[in-house]
């Protein structure tokens, strides 16, 4: 009775998002947008989230984004190489920008001069950190930065001293990020990397489970000792290799003040080298220390119950969205969909990709363009300051409000602990 009530809840709940585009966290700023030769529209904050859809006009304007860590799986194999052109290639050099150890308040100045600088960057958070600095984690989502698990405490003895309490404390905080922003991430970095720390036994259950580990390439050194000075942090850097993706490891953790003084000139220093700037997702190939011929710990051999530890936790959170149209199956995984506020959103950029078409981006006019065969199909325009969403193209649109610009609406619906169904019939 209760999941019954609930899922009426949820399905009348789905009706109510009748009005343009949301962010992930239901959230609408109080201001006005101009589209391109259309009266200003102003934002009011009501119970349910919305937005202004133009009448007569292919133009939504949208009044708040959030952005939505790629898929724990692609939604559809014959699509798959098509995706991973449209959310991760990158033009020419690319450097990954990564901060570990937050979320704190140096995170906050980190995402200011990201904000200033328009790069984005990828932050492996502590689940410890997230508990007491949600608000922050969630920023850095709703900002189009990339977001990861470092484990909850960072206390090597405790994390490599057996596969079991390394499972736990991904788990643990895989459930900080997700109450905090409402995504769930594939991405894991070891604290300390994983030379001399993991063994091929971490490498193959994390593997297992779905799990992409990343180490680096270039070492800020920020973390050799207390308070490395920020001209020695940025000498690191320049005296590192240049290669055609380089993934730089910084943190942002209360005492790296000096790691925040130093971003500014690392930033300069590849925008000058002629280097992108990207965020870590699925579709990124990890870079990988090799496995040490000796462990820095000695430990059992990790058992089958352990190892499965996080395969079974990761089946029990694979609830999907399946799309129906005449044609196709439309499946997105969790964290390619939100239901927030009433209202059920999808990755535009999926989406489109799904229904054969292409979202093509402005970053300078801060705005989407949606094209199928029949040409353009609506324009998005975002707020001010949604470079980091537009950079990594990861914007969320309300599925029911959106469907009808691709000659669709939604017919019937279903929503259960194991999937959401929604059926769709030509418009």
């Amino acid at each position: 009775m209760r999941r019954m009530i609930r899922t009426m809840v949820c399905m009348s709940l789905l009706w109510l998002g009748t009005a343009g585009i949301v962010g992930m966290d239901g959230s609408v700023s109080t201001g006005a947008y101009k589209a391109e030769g259309l009266k200003a529209t102003n934002y009011m904050r009501t119970g349910v989230a919305e937005a202004s859809v133009h009448q007569n006009s292919k133009t939504l304007l949208l009044s708040s984004v959030a952005a939505v860590i790629p898929a724990a799986e692609r939604f559809s194999a014959q699509k798959q190489e098509q995706q991973q052109v449209q959310t991760e290639k990158q033009e020419g050099p690319t450097v990954y920008l990564t901060f570990d150890d937050g979320p704190s308040l140096r995170t906050k100045e980190v995402l200011a001069i990201l904000k200033k600088e328009n790069v984005v960057g990828t932050f492996f958070v502590l689940g410890k950190q997230v508990v007491e600095n949600p608000d922050i984690a969630r920023q850095i989502v709703e900002e189009g930065h990339g977001i990861g698990n470092h484990t909850y405490n960072h206390v090597y003895k405790e994390l490599y001293n057996g596969f079991g309490e390394f499972a736990k404390q991904v788990i643990d905080t895989d459930e900080a990020i997700y109450k905090a922003t409402g995504i769930r991430t594939r991405l894991v970095r070891a604290p300390g990397g994983t030379y001399s720390n993991f063994d091929k036994g971490y490498f193959d259950a994390l593997q297992g489970a779905g799990y992409i580990v990343h180490d680096w390439n270039v070492d800020s050194g920020d973390s050799k000792r207390k308070a490395v000075p920020a001209a020695e942090i940025i000498s690191k850097v320049k005296g590192s290799k240049l290669l055609d993706k380089n993934v730089v490891l910084m943190h942002d953790s209360l005492n790296h003040g000096e790691s925040v003084k130093a971003l500014p000139a690392i930033i300069a220093y590849y925008k000058e080298k002629g280097y992108s700037f990207g965020v870590l997702t699925n579709e990124v190939e990890p870079v990988h220390f090799k496995v040490a011929d000796k462990l820095k710990w000695s430990r059992p051999k990790l058992s089958e119950q352990e190892a499965g530890m996080l395969k079974q936790y990761k089946e029990t959170k694979q609830q999907k969205l399946i799309v129906h149209t005449e044609d196709k199956e439309i499946v997105f995984a969790q964290g390619d969909y939100k239901m927030e506020k009433g209202i059920m959103s999808v990755s535009l950029a999926e989406l489109a990709i799904a229904l054969d078409g292409r979202v093509e981006w402005d970053q300078e006019k801060g705005s989407a363009e949606v094209y199928t065969a029949q040409g353009l199909v609506f324009k998005m325009l975002l707020p001010e300051g949604s470079h980091g969403l537009i950079k990594s193209k990861r914007v969320m649109v309300p599925i029911r409000t959106t469907l009808p610009h691709f000659g669709m609406e939604i017919s019937n619906y279903s929503f259960t602990e194991i999937s959401n169904e929604i059926w769709t019939k030509k418009k």
